[in-house]
């Protein structure tokens, strides 16, 4: 039997990584030979002033003062073989398991990077900079770091020196059963939008830096003034438009076709998914790219940037833009979406690669692998 304390994150965290610490800890508890326990920091000051700066503060007591008390005397209780931190963003907790082997999900080194310098286009604080390479040090903890993707593989090769650490690839699976959505249920979803009768582009994400959303509303512009757009919506879900977008959208005459979604409920970006025209996702940076599978899994195109992970991810059935260039984009967009239904098709094929079990197999494997290094270094 292998124990395994998985850490998940705050409650007010990243509701992606919330999302990925839910699926390992279901999938894993279907395995045989396994016991997993989850442990996170809790709310406890920080539930006191919900949605203040005195609240977020409170929140910093929770999870760099408290909760590093709590683990250190929780793993060394003897009851794990192994501590699995699933979002690169804890791996400060590193420093208060012990001598207990751990393993961590690094899903990108962007905030890192942004840190050191590294990103112009992301300034950092100096409390962030002191952050971030604490993060950075937890990392070099643990030593064990499974990568989502090639490309954040080599970013952090980049970072710490190939070899520092010892790393692992699992690209992330589907964290929900997404598929193509009928008509008859989408409708009242579409509805609630007006893009019942309305063609419409997507955009999913947030007001990140790297979702590049100033390059979603110019190349939708540019779009809007050929034909085949002329009567297109663009459609962005996720954080709400913030007021430089909307000024931008003023600027480029496009405001009123601009459709601001915010967060929506799963089954709500599914009929999204499955009625838009395509899937605009032209991020500058990317640990993995999430949407570009779930549009994939819904039949819908996806029109997103030629640099990995994203070309990675995407596979042959994605059409590949450079950001910076909306008239090329455009071109790209129009040539590409000629051979829709080819696209749509290479697309399920595509996603059927990012499957569950294989995604758990492989954690498993890098599991046992890390547990029996420990055992034998133990024995040595």
């Amino acid at each position: 039997m292998m124990r395994i304390l998985l850490i998940g994150n705050y409650d007010p965290n990243v509701l992606s990584m919330r999302t990925f610490a839910d699926l390992l800890l279901t999938e894993l508890k279907k395995r045989d030979g396994v016991e997993v326990v989850r442990l996170q920091p809790w709310r406890l000051l920080g539930r006191l002033f919900p949605r203040t700066s005195v609240g977020k503060y409170f929140g910093y007591v929770d999870t760099l003062l408290i909760f590093p008390i709590a683990l250190f005397f929780y793993t060394r209780l003897g009851r794990f073989d192994l501590v699995y931190i699933c979002d690169h963003s804890n791996a400060i907790y590193a420093h208060w398991i012990g001598r207990l082997p751990c393993v961590v999900t690094c899903h990108d080194v962007l905030a890192i990077c942004s840190a050191l310098g590294e990103i112009s286009e992301n300034k950092t604080r100096w409390s962030g900079r002191l952050y971030q390479r604490w993060i950075a040090s937890g990392l070099l903890k643990a030593r064990n770091i499974v990568c989502v993707s090639n490309e954040t593989n080599r970013e952090v090769d980049a970072l710490f020196g190939v070899g520092a650490c010892q790393t692992w690839v699992i690209p992330n699976a589907l964290s929900y059963a997404y598929e193509p959505m009928a008509r008859v249920d989408a409708l009242p979803i579409l509805q609630k939008v007006n893009l019942e009768h309305t063609p419409y582009i997507l955009h999913v994400g947030s007001d990140a830096w790297y979702k590049n959303r100033t390059g979603v509303l110019n190349i939708a512009a540019e779009l809007f003034r050929t034909p085949a757009f002329s009567k297109h919506k663009l459609m962005m879900v996720g954080a709400s438009i913030t007021p430089a977008e909307r000024r931008q959208s003023q600027a480029l005459n496009i405001e009123d076709r601009v459709i601001e979604g915010g967060r929506v409920e799963v089954e709500e970006l599914r009929a999204f998914y499955s009625f838009a025209d395509f899937l605009l996702f032209p991020s500058l940076r990317e640990g993995f790219g999430w949407p570009i599978l779930e549009a994939q899994a819904c039949g819908c195109v996806v029109v997103t940037t030629n640099r990995p992970p994203l070309s990675d991810v995407g596979g042959t059935a994605a059409i590949y833009i450079d950001p910076a260039d909306p008239a090329g984009s455009v071109l790209h967009i129009v040539e590409g979406l000629e051979a829709r239904g080819v696209r749509v098709s290479a697309g399920h094929s595509n996603v059927s690669q990012y499957t569950l079990p294989v995604m758990i197999d492989g954690y498993l494997a890098v599991f046992h692998e890390v547990v029996k290094r420990a055992e034998t270094g133990a024995q040595a």
